[in-house]
């Protein structure tokens, strides 16, 4: 290896210098012309060149093989990290940025089919364009997340008409009426999207902004909450000081509920899969969770669901709003009973005008609907009747307000028409 360096300064060295097959400088080659003021190359013998030429390709073929197998190790260890919780990525999708526990990998097609049921075929999508970050969350989320999601994702290559929540050409389930017997009991539910991942995940939850704010609105108390983007109700009751008060189930799909143990009793709960989001915007499957109790003191029944509906808002998913619609009553036929109030909440990803919405209002009362996204919080009943103190409750920190009502059972409800 040869080095020709102008000195410009007049320094006392000159010449060339060479790398010898063993990597010793060697100067018996070195021009000293220090009455030019430079160093005059003179180039290696011909066997000094060949070898030389020999060690830096074997070291260049080295670095790309070394390269090209840690790429590739890397790849596949990568796209075989399993999916998030899907809601919780549904709001990482909204602002580009993932949550504190969230996978920044892609998804394959082994990992959508061990969580999708026989579904045969997939293809990988890239994720629409996300809308820049919140200016409030902007500093911390770039502090604490991936600058940005994976850009592909696996997504079903059946259509609606194949697929297992197809719903749409059966008949919707029938919905009966709410006892309207008995004395008259005020039943206060309430519905809140967490916005876990930024919330919690990012923000710690901002010294229990949530809880407090369901404290805030406990007067009278809330007898059954429903929380979507939920990873521990626990904490936002405790945050609420209200945790010795309530009893929580933590669903799939980052779902939660709650009831007051010391006026309810459980009877039955589960949950179920009812929807899937479209290819556009895919993060899974979208559940219900129910339970079913009766009032310590009056013995009324209520089977309580709570959901967070699939994305694109407004889509109604991969089998469309009508199938939702319908998978969500089916819920309520199967494991409710003949005269239960049935009092459905959520985070529906459905505005007023989508097909889930209108198709269940056939079916059902809608008692109230939030403001966020055009209004895709809501809450449903079978009662017909007057209903008191339904109200945006506040965000406490997330991108959605709560929203809570006041149900009348017994004597002031009316069947349905």
């Amino acid at each position: 290896l040869s080095v020709d360096v102008d000195d410009d300064a007049g320094s006392p060295l000159g010449g060339s210098l060479s790398v010898g097959p063993a990597g010793a400088l060697d100067d018996s080659e070195v021009d000293d012309d220090r009455s030019e003021g430079r160093w005059r190359p003179s180039w290696p013998s011909s066997k000094k060149r060949a070898v030389i030429a020999v060690v830096l390709g074997s070291t260049v073929a080295a670095v790309v093989a070394y390269g090209a197998a840690t790429m590739g190790s890397t790849a596949l260890a990568t796209t075989r990290r399993p999916l998030a919780s899907g809601n919780l990525q549904e709001k990482a999708e909204y602002v580009g940025r993932p949550y504190a526990g969230m996978s920044a990998a892609p998804i394959i097609s082994d990992v959508f089919l061990q969580t999708s049921g026989a579904v045969p075929l997939s293809v990988t999508q890239a994720m629409p364009p996300t809308p820049p970050l919140h200016p409030a969350a902007s500093v911390a989320a770039a502090a604490a997340a991936p600058a940005s999601l994976p850009s592909p994702t696996t997504t079903p290559l059946l259509g609606p008409a194949g697929h297992w929540c197809a719903a749409a050409g059966a008949p919707a389930p029938e919905i009966w009426a709410a006892d309207a017997s008995g004395p008259a009991l005020p039943v206060k539910v309430l519905s809140y999207n967490l916005f876990w991942w930024n919330l919690f995940g990012i923000q710690d939850g901002l010294h229990g902004m949530a809880g407090k704010l369901i404290a805030g609105h406990g007067d009278p108390p809330i007898d059954l909450m429903g929380f979507q983007e939920c990873e521990d109700p626990h904490r936002v009751l405790v945050d609420a000081g209200l945790d010795k008060d309530y009893e929580t189930f933590q669903g799939e799909h980052s779902i939660c509920m709650a009831f007051r143990r010391s006026v309810w009793n459980l009877l039955s709960s589960g949950q179920a899969d009812v929807a899937e989001d479209l290819p556009s915007q895919y993060f899974g499957k979208r559940a219900a969770q129910w339970m079913r109790l009766r009032h310590h003191q009056t013995g009324k029944l209520v089977m309580f669901m709570n959901h967070h509906g699939p994305l694109p808002v407004n889509s109604g998913g991969v089998c469309g709003g009508v199938s939702t619609a319908h998978n969500l009553m089916k819920l309520m036929a199967t494991h409710g009973h003949p005269g239960d109030a049935l009092i459905l909440v959520g985070d529906f990803n459905q505005g007023p005008q989508s097909e889930t919405v209108l198709e269940l209002q056939r079916h059902l009362s809608k008692v109230f609907a939030g403001v966020a996204m055009g209004g895709i919080d809501n809450i449903f009943t079978n009662v017909r009747a007057p209903y008191s103190a339904a109200q945006n409750c506040g965000n406490g920190g997330s991108d959605h307000q709560a929203i809570s009502a006041v149900i009348q059972l017994g004597a002031q409800a009316a069947p349905p028409a």
